[in-house]
């Protein structure tokens, strides 16, 4: 297996959902590791959309608070734009845009590569709304 580098030396972008408000709480840990892993690679400003608390459908709330304080102490350790972070429990709707936007940004030369690290809810909602946003592009009459 070869490894295509695109422009800038870089693999492409990354986009990272997970869970860590219900069930258990390995993830609440593991997203912080997750941060800075891809920071300590050098590829922290290819990470373009981090999505957690991903049972967006039920939460445990001392859980998602826990959650919320370990994704934003390790951005903040690790020099992350915040605007990529998305908590999906707190506003669903915007986390499924914000990931159907960067695949909609994506090209043979601008890949994203997406990691699923929790329910594959979200990433398959955004995956809906970029094949609607691209028929409407190709069929404007839709």
């Amino acid at each position: 297996m070869t490894a295509t580098v695109f422009a800038g030396g870089r693999f492409g972008r990354i986009a990272i959902s997970c869970d860590g408000n219900f069930h258990d709480r390995d993830d609440i840990n593991s997203s912080g590791w997750e941060l800075a892993i891809f920071a300590q690679a050098g590829r922290a400003q290819d990470v373009v959309y981090f999505g957690y608390a991903d049972h967006y459908w039920e939460s445990d709330g001392s859980m998602e608070s826990d959650m919320s304080t370990s994704v934003a102490q390790a951005a903040s350790d690790w020099d992350y734009d915040a605007s990529v972070l998305h908590d999906t429990h707190t506003d669903p709707t915007a986390a499924v845009g914000a990931l159907a936007a960067e695949i909609n940004k994506s090209t043979a030369s601008n890949p994203l590569t997406v990691i699923e690290a929790g329910p594959a809810e979200l990433i398959g909602l955004a995956l809906v709304v970029f094949m609607i946003l691209a028929l409407a592009e190709f069929m404007p009459t839709l």
